[in-house]
């Protein structure tokens, strides 16, 4: 039997549908594999830059040992100047990691913002397809039914161009 050219247009909708169905899926994928990917180089920046901090700390104790045992080293502005130094440092790191984490907060917004609105366009076009598919659904069974009179609205729309 062959096909006719409203029920091909009805196969091709439902394909569409499947189509956007299975983009849609991966969009959320997506959004999970990049969250997790962000979030977690957030974390390991942090960590590592904690990790930092805690070295110059004890670089500092080893340095404090050597001047405490060294007569030579034993100079009130040189422990000045080295003690100006950490905490500077310290405070930038400390403010530094802050940042990073932000910059990776703001990074995962952006993603999950621009993921969620393609997410929401394939929403809207498989609702698109459904209402032309049941749009195409009523006249054919319309057509089938052209010399019942309770079908005469539908056929004189489709004549008439909807």
């Amino acid at each position: 039997m062959e096909e006719k050219n409203i029920d091909v247009a009805i196969k091709n909708i439902e394909d569409l549908i499947i189509k956007h169905q299975k983009n849609a899926r991966n969009v959320l994928l997506l959004v999970i594999i990049l969250g997790l990917a962000v979030l977690g180089c957030g974390y390991a920046t942090y960590e590592f830059e904690k990790y930092e901090t805690q070295y110059v700390i004890n670089d500092l104790g080893r340095t404090i040992n050597e001047i405490g045992t060294n007569d030579k080293l034993n100079d009130s502005i040189f422990i000045k100047e080295n003690i100006t130094k950490l905490v500077s440092e310290l405070s930038s790191r400390s403010q530094g990691s802050a940042g990073t984490l932000y910059i990776f907060l703001a990074i995962f917004i952006a993603l999950f913002g621009v993921s969620i609105a393609v997410y929401r366009f394939h929403l809207t076009e498989i609702s698109r397809a459904h209402h032309q598919k049941f749009g195409l659904m009523r006249i054919r069974i319309a057509a089938h039914n052209f010399d019942d009179p309770g079908f005469g609205s539908e056929l004189s729309a489709l004549r008439a161009g909807f």
